[in-house]
């Protein structure tokens, strides 16, 4: 089940979507069939990023503190855990 199957699934509306910001805790519970599979997040999510550097993948922040990252890079995947 947690098999590469090649097959590139749309996330738009689903647990997995994290295209506007999302506190992540709140879907983990969600009844999903690739949220079931990993038991959580463990996936892979592929990018529109070509070969600029430049383009943000992802940013993370943490509310209490202010903290945050930001993700750059020209790969074609980012892996979440």
């Amino acid at each position: 089940m947690l098999i590469p199957t090649g097959e590139i699934a749309e996330v738009k509306g689903t647990p997995l979507d994290f295209s506007i910001p999302t506190i992540i805790g709140d879907f983990i519970h969600y009844v999903n069939e690739q949220i079931k599979f990993g038991t959580g997040y463990g996936h892979n999510w592929g990018l529109n990023a070509g070969n600029k550097l430049d383009r943000l993948a992802a940013r993370i922040s943490e509310q209490r503190t202010g903290r945050s990252i930001e993700v750059y890079t020209n790969e074609l995947k980012l892996q979440f855990y």
